[in-house]
């Protein structure tokens, strides 16, 4: 049951992310025209909530839903929906509804505002999720009521469900697993034009506080504190500037504070009911040690220090963004991670590369830098016994070895490489030249360069010769190398670029002496498109041709469109940036 409920939150929040992640295309130009709901919807939504996440129904082009269909395809739903067993417990119809009715929703991912006006949802208005306690809650805008009920019942024709009533509202209750016990119902309710689907969890009855829990996901009790009375989505919208479309969090302080009973929250409550229904010796041994005074004060420290995991989101024309930012008031470890921060020439973006990787360190500041975050992991001592054991377990394992790494990246800034492997007129990627540029940035890159290239006269022959031209001066290297494509090297100041291929003479020859500098820990793209015709290409001359299975099956089409990925350090914390450009 536990995993049962577990996973019942996670896929609520998992489906809010994807379902917004792939229909924000034009939202930016949309938004204004919807009316405010916000308020109505927020305020049945916890102050303290630890998760919450929301949506704005909002469709793509149509050829953005070949696209969402071909990543979210039937095999792949089972892994994403919880309820896809339904074969035990002799509620086989209704578990069948509920994954039907998930299912819908992923199915129609590409194209949600159709979907919500096709059942009476509203597609101005956002929908929510978010946690009262363990339970999740997804809150929609009803349009049509009628229209609404009719397309449950239409999912769920073979279902069995009781008409219940909680006051004035009234409730469809959906039994999921009937063991003693155990017992977890699906419940959807409709009362002041808002649409509820949660859940009701027999084992929080031993707090006698599921009632209650249940009267307050679908409306029936009011929240005294709640997100419609707070300035939270308005600071996040100012630190975000994403979140003006969507955004989610998860709120460690919150966790931390009912993980260890530090607050009598509906959270905490809900953990001490779930424990001690489960009769689990080890969890209940473990829960002890963590309710302890000295643990209370420990991981609550830890938590302030790391307050919340923020995911804002939003589409601006054939770009879908997000920003997943792991907020960090630690100065110690901020300060460290800020000092490695080296940088490479930004031929991550918008350069037509099918693979670009580049890792920005500050070589001088490494080995301080993780000096600084060592010690900060290693003292003080912490007094909570589980958190006291990992920490003497890392200082048993951490003998000093990165201050061996300090001559070796000594005035190392940063190295990237992109690579094209798509071949121009279709010709065959085999009888292609390479397009490929490589760049290291360095106090004196090609001292460093030199370093590492001891055991490759040939690329010791060719640092020679840069060393003896101007900077920004183009060398032809491409007999030094023994190579048949022509290939060049220059260095512009303090970055040396070694190239070959049109696309990346003309971009270094253009950009080298002005580039713009990326300041990242770490990037990467890929035009997944071209990789997968690569690989098609590759799989297609490799194949074993007489097996007639293989060779008769058609090549799968895949869209073009790129994904990349940035990790660095901001004022807020560790910033993890994502792209998919089609």
């Amino acid at each position: 049951m536990r995993k049962r409920l577990l996973a019942s939150t996670a896929t609520l929040l998992v489906l809010s992310g994807m379902y917004f992640a792939v229909s924000q295309t034009g939202l930016s130009h949309r938004l204004s025209d919807s009316p405010n709901h916000d308020d109505k919807l927020l305020r049945y939504i916890p102050a303290d909530t630890p998760v919450f996440g929301s949506l704005h129904p909002l469709s793509a082009p149509n050829d953005h839903h070949v696209r969402s269909r071909h990543l979210l395809s039937d095999n792949r739903l089972d892994a994403i929906i919880p309820f896809a067993n339904t074969s035990s417990v002799g509620t086989r119809e209704n578990n069948a509804f509920i994954h039907a009715l998930l299912s819908d929703f992923v199915h129609h991912i590409e194209a949600p505002e159709q979907l919500f006006s096709r059942i009476g949802l509203s597609t101005k208005d956002p929908a929510y999720f978010y946690s009262l306690g363990i339970v999740p809650v997804a809150k929609f805008i009803v349009t049509d009521e009628v229209l609404f009920w009719q397309y449950i019942d239409d999912k769920g024709q073979n279902a069995q469900f009781e008409q219940q009533q909680l006051g004035d509202i009234a409730y469809r209750s959906y039994t999921l697993d009937n063991r003693p016990d155990k017992e977890v119902e699906a419940i959807i309710a409709v009362h002041d034009d808002i649409a509820t689907l949660t859940f009701n969890y027999a084992v929080l009855n031993a707090e006698q506080n599921a009632a209650s829990t249940l009267a307050l996901a679908i409306g029936q009790e009011k929240l005294t504190d709640s997100m419609a009375d707070n300035n939270t989505q308005a600071q996040l919208k100012q630190q975000y500037p994403l979140a003006h479309q969507g955004v989610s969090y998860i709120d460690f302080t919150h966790i931390a504070g009912a993980v260890t009973q530090a607050d009598n929250s509906l959270l905490a409550q809900h953990l001490a009911a779930n424990l001690a229904a489960n009769n689990n010796s080890h969890q209940q041994r473990l829960f002890r040690q963590i309710t302890t005074p000295e643990c209370q004060r420990d991981i609550g420290a830890i938590a302030q220090q790391w307050p919340r995991a923020v995911l804002s989101y939003g589409s601006f024309e054939n770009n879908f963004q997000t920003n997943l930012t792991i907020e960090s008031e630690h100065t110690v470890i901020m300060d460290a991670l800020t000092a490695m921060v080296g940088q490479t020439p930004d031929f991550v973006s918008d350069h037509g590369y099918t693979f670009n990787l580049a890792l920005g360190l500050k070589g001088d500041n490494i080995v301080s830098s993780l000096d600084s975050i060592f010690g900060a992991i290693k003292a003080p001592t912490l007094s909570c016994a589980p958190l006291n054991e990992l920490q003497q377990a890392f200082r048993s394992v951490d003998k000093g070895f990165h201050y061996t790494a300090g001559p070796f990246v000594a005035g190392f800034e940063g190295i990237s490489i992109s690579v094209d492997v798509d071949a121009p007129n279709d010709e065959p990627l085999f009888l292609a030249d390479v397009d490929a540029v490589l760049a290291v940035t360095a106090d004196d890159p090609l001292r460093w360069m030199r370093t590492y290239s001891a055991f490759e006269p040939k690329m010791i022959d060719a640092l020679n010769l840069m060393q003896s031209v101007d900077n920004g001066q183009e060398v032809e290297i491409t007999e030094i190398i023994e190579e048949q494509q022509p290939h060049y090297a220059a260095l512009y100041d303090n970055t040396l670029f070694v190239y070959a291929g049109p696309q990346s003479t003309a971009l270094v020859r253009s950009s080298g002496a002005n580039f713009t500098p990326a300041r990242n820990l770490f990037s990467a793209s890929i035009d997944a498109g071209a990789v997968y015709r690569a690989w098609q290409e590759i799989y297609g001359l490799t194949k074993d041709t007489s097996n007639t299975q293989i060779h008769a099956t058609k090549p799968r089409q895949m869209p073009d469109f790129t994904l990349s990925l940035m990790i660095g350090v901001n004022a807020s914390g560790i910033s993890i940036d994502t792209q998919a450009h089609y």
